[in-house]
């Protein structure tokens, strides 16, 4: 060992010298299946995200998609969070590995938070345009409850993720 801590010809205590035990079996079973519903989600997406309506109608093609792209996001951080879940039980002092399985995890709730919000979201606009479609003038475009439409998703996204455990955890701050 040299007088500046380096070592040679040995091993650091932040590499894995454990076989993969019951969490990094559970974390690569878990990230393999949310590869595959990665797959799924963009074949969904490619069915719902299609546009059926003809230009001049007043719904917009995204907002049928956000539901899918926050299961995209929510899948895409599960399945880091299962991979790098092989090495916590591996590495005799936790690190980096330890640390992105919690970080990741932790996004988790808040995107599944929101593709829960669009969904009943997209719902609420699927019955809008049934009682639309039956008569054009029945709602507007610039009345109140079209703002409160507007704001109110922005609002549940910026809590959603002020609420995130990452954030309000002991010693975090802002500055």
């Amino acid at each position: 060992m040299a007088s500046n801590g380096s070592v040679f010809n040995g091993t650091s205590c932040d590499s894995p010298i454990n076989p993969i035990a019951t969490r990094g079996a559970l974390g690569i079973t878990f990230a393999v299946l949310y590869a595959v519903v990665i797959v799924f989600v963009c074949v969904h997406l490619r069915k719902h995200g299609a546009t059926h309506l003809p230009t001049e109608k007043r719904f917009r093609l995204v907002s049928r998609r956000w539901q899918w792209y926050w299961l995209l996001a929510t899948c895409a951080c599960g399945m880091i969070s299962g991979f790098t879940a092989i090495d916590i039980d591996r590495d005799y002092l936790m690190g980096t590995s330890f640390v992105l399985s919690v970080l990741f995890y932790w996004v988790m709730v808040p995107t599944t938070l929101a593709a829960v919000w669009e969904t009943t979201r997209h719902w609420g606009s699927f019955m809008e345009r049934q009682a639309v479609d039956s008569n054009p003038f029945e709602l507007s475009q610039e009345d109140r409850r079209s703002k409160i439409e507007f704001y109110v998703p922005l609002v549940f996204y910026l809590f959603a993720f002020l609420v995130c455990p990452p954030f309000n955890s002991p010693g975090w701050t802002l500055a």
